[in-house]
């Protein structure tokens, strides 16, 4: 089994589904992520598939990102 690795795009109820690198979703119980867990964290599952931890440093990329194409599209 691939290890699931992407960008929260949504809670749906007990579920996080999750953007995955190749542009498909899946959803996984929001019991296996952090409690800290917000919309747009990246969010890499563990080996054995239990739980899921955020990466800060991809998560503060895009939101950078993101910032700086907004600040080029309201300018």
């Amino acid at each position: 089994m691939a290890k699931l690795e992407g960008f929260v795009d949504r809670f749906e109820n007990k579920y996080a589904v999750i953007l995955k690198t190749n542009h498909t979703y899946e959803r996984i119980e929001r019991c296996q992520l952090p409690k800290e867990t917000r919309l747009g964290d990246y969010i890499i599952q563990a080996d054995d598939g239990s739980s899921c931890q955020i990466d800060y440093q991809i998560t503060e990329q895009r939101r950078r990102e993101i910032r700086r194409l907004m600040d080029c599209l309201f300018d």
